[in-house]
């Protein structure tokens, strides 16, 4: 988060690995290897005796359902499942419709930009003195992307070349399908292709089956960069 290093950071509650963060004194820290934070957060409201109001129960529910891709992620724990039948009951909405039409609602790219696309959920890893930057777009149309992917990669080029990285690379995932496409722009766009076993044509891939960042892209890219 920009600015955590001037923060006062009071507590932390989440579901990601835990890489290099200080705080200036002892802090509450719960972490919980499920498929999203809003899992935990529901955890305690029950533990601690709250009733979870309607429009939070929907609100954590759509953060289950969009971090689990509708339970389909290698990330996604029976306990994320749990959680996300309780909240659905509450919200009084069937979870199948309200993750479809959110899903459907939220994976439009009509109107915007390839930096807007590229950043709505970006992030760049360190790995020793190298770095590479993944973004990932969740889409129920990703052969609709093809009017963009010339401007795409010139502007994934520039990320890569302003950040010193290795390679930048966007995953267009379909999620009804488990399925993501993968582009790569950078010096070293190799690293993608032994990480992947693919062959990069037009600076794209097709990788079936993969639709977690967390569980099925990070740690390979990060295999080839460390070796």
């Amino acid at each position: 988060m920009d600015g955590i290093e001037e923060a006062e950071i009071l507590e932390i509650v989440d579901h990601h690995r835990v890489a290099d963060i200080q705080t200036i004194g002892p802090v509450l820290f719960r972490a919980e290897p499920v498929g999203c934070t809003a899992t935990i957060v529901a955890k305690c409201y029950k533990e601690s005796g709250i009733e979870i109001p309607k429009d939070m129960a929907g609100l954590m529910l759509g953060a289950i359902i969009s971090d689990t891709l509708l339970f389909k992620s290698p990330t996604c724990t029976p306990t994320d499942t749990k959680i996300a039948r309780e909240l659905a009951e509450i919200a009084e909405v069937d979870i199948k419709e309200f993750g479809m039409s959110m899903f459907k609602a939220g994976t439009s790219l009509v109107g915007k930009t390839v930096e807007e696309i590229f950043n709505q959920d970006y992030k760049k890893f360190a790995f020793g003195d190298l770095s590479a930057g993944v973004a990932q777009v969740n889409t129920m149309d990703i052969e609709g992307f093809a009017p963009y992917k010339k401007d795409m990669l010139a502007y994934m080029e520039k990320v890569a070349k302003d950040n010193h990285m290795e390679f930048a690379m966007l995953l267009l995932t379909d999620v009804i399908n488990a399925t993501s496409e993968v582009l790569v722009a950078g010096p070293r766009k190799d690293y993608v292709e032994t990480a992947f076993h693919v062959e990069l044509v037009d600076q794209q891939a097709s990788l079936p089956g993969v639709i977690s960042r967390k569980k099925q892209v990070v740690p390979v890219i990060t295999e080839v960069l460390t070796q």
